[in-house]
Parts: structure tokens; sequence; C-alpha cells
């Protein structure tokens, strides 16, 4: 068994004492069994809002893969049309994105100067070299 830091003793005590005036007691006074009833709909609560986030998180992480894939899809298409064959010349060992000399514009084209001044390929460049 894992032993708690926390006594569940007082952490009881106080979410019981916090929980007062939410109670609405079954009999005529409050009971053990009134606050159990309301801890588990707070669990509840607090069980369903952390899955829709998760949810959420899941839903966002897809849309931006979503996007990445499809500025993929332009990227090689771009490179299709201008560089036929440049899949052949990336060297995926040392391709490194975050480094103009060893981005895969500048493994496709070392001349890529070249491409500076083409409105197309400058956001490419400037995303990701």
């Amino acid at each position: 068994m894992i032993a708690c830091s926390l006594s569940p003793i007082p952490m009881w005590e106080e979410f019981c004492e916090a929980a007062q005036e939410y109670v609405t007691p079954l009999g005529n006074e409050p009971q053990k069994s009134d606050y159990v009833r309301l801890a588990d709909l707070v669990m509840i609560d607090a069980i369903n809002r952390y899955i829709n986030q998760k949810k959420e998180l899941t839903r966002e992480r897809q849309r931006k893969m979503n996007k990445f894939r499809e500025e993929i899809k332009r990227g090689a298409a771009l490179l299709d049309n201008k560089f036929p064959g440049w899949e052949s010349k990336v060297n995926v060992k040392t391709l490194d994105m975050s480094k103009a000399s060893l981005c895969l514009i500048r493994q496709v084209n070392p001349y890529y100067e070249v491409w500076h001044t083409e409105r197309e390929i400058l956001p490419l460049q400037e995303r990701y070299c």
C-alpha cells in the first residue's frame, strides 16, 4: 500500500466544513452519507472536466497536425515543380532545419540565394531555415 503524506481525516473535515452550505440532507441533520454523496458528485465533475480538457487538447493537436501535413504537401509539390527528383538530393542524416546551411532548401539547391527573390519560396525559407 502506498503511504500518503496527507492524512485523509483533516482533508475530510475540511471538505465537510466547506461543503456545509451545499449539502442537502436526506433527513433532518446532514449525515456522513450526505457529504459522501456530495464528494462523489464533486469527483465526477472533476473527472468529466479532466476528460473534456484532454479531448479538446487531442482535437487541437489533430488540427495542428492536419495543418502541418498540408504545409508539407504544399512544400513537396513546390519542390517537385521547381526541382524534379529533389528527394534524392536530401541527406536525412545531416538535415537540420534549424541551420540554414543544412536545411532542406539548401540541400536541394546549394545556390539558395536565387530562391530568396522568389515570393513563393521565401515563406518556407523563413519558417524552416
